[in-house]
């Protein structure tokens, strides 16, 4: 069964990060449908676009928050290390009254993220990446099925997976889409803001892979602007981008740009740049 619950952005946030593990609620009529294997889907209140998906692990049922306190730490419930029973029961008075904790009793719903879910939302929508649980910025197959639709999603991933091979040769082969403004290429993720082609978020390393760099400006030609001066004279480096768009020349090399071979395509550059 799919649930549905609403929070707060503090025990949201807590969830999202891997600190909060069970989370708590009176054991009421709509939380006694809960059980093991379950899916719940937290939206968080402020901003109903956050989502995170999760699957039942453990439950956990007690006369009261105090009792649930004492088998299961106030930590693992998402307060601060340290806080004691008393405080931490004291403090679910904010959200349940004392007359609703004696008459339905508490649950504590122990959560663990829910994969296969957070797979189809990032192959639909590969810029969601930015608003999932840090160690799944960290997960191989979530991050490379954002890459592999679209290859700027990378922004949003784990300074440790911007820099595996497999993972940036997906995004750059799949980083297609940019606007030239001022000669300089922006792209512009799905709330406006700039974010960065694949080859400027990884190492050098990877970024002078040159079959990296070919499957970049095969995709995006303008990608050459980003990669070394040493690709940017390379003959058929350049040829492969500017195969992709013409004017991709004006990130080459001076001797390249008026290498023979590209005289028509610097002609039509030069006329435009006069308009």
């Amino acid at each position: 069964m799919n649930h549905h619950m609403s929070l707060s952005s503090i025990p949201f946030e807590r969830i999202k990060s891997g600190v909060k593990k069970v989370e708590l609620r009176l054991y009421d009529t709509k939380h006694r449908s809960v059980a093991l294997g379950d899916k719940i889907t937290f939206t968080e209140a402020s901003s109903p676009e956050r989502k995170l998906y999760t699957i039942v692990k453990g439950l956990y049922r007690f006369e009261s928050f105090h009792d649930l306190f004492t088998h299961i730490s106030p930590g693992r419930c998402g307060f601060d290390i340290g806080t004691s029973i008393e405080a931490a029961a004291k403090a679910m008075r904010k959200y349940y009254s004392k007359e609703q904790e004696e008459f339905y009793g508490v649950i504590g719903i122990e959560l663990e993220f829910d994969i296969e879910s957070y797979l189809t939302t990032v192959t639909e929508s590969p810029y969601s990446l930015e608003w999932f649980p840090d160690e799944l910025k960290n997960d191989r197959s979530i991050v490379l099925a954002g890459v592999s639709r679209n290859g700027y999603a990378l922004n949003y991933a784990s300074s440790a997976l911007k820099n595996d091979r497999n993972i940036v040769l997906a995004a750059v082969s799949n980083a297609k889409y940019s606007f030239l403004i001022e000669n300089y290429v922006y792209i512009f993720g799905t709330r406006g803001d700039v974010v960065e082609h694949p080859l400027m978020l990884t190492s050098d390393a990877l970024r002078n892979d040159r079959d990296i760099v070919i499957a970049a400006v095969k995709c995006n030609g303008s990608a050459l602007q980003y990669i070394s001066l040493w690709f940017r004279n390379d003959k058929d480096i350049v040829r492969t981008a500017v195969n992709n768009d013409p004017f991709a020349l004006r990130f080459a090399t001076k001797e390249i740009q008026n290498d023979p071979e590209f005289a028509e395509i610097k002609a039509e550059i030069d006329k435009r740049s006069h308009y």
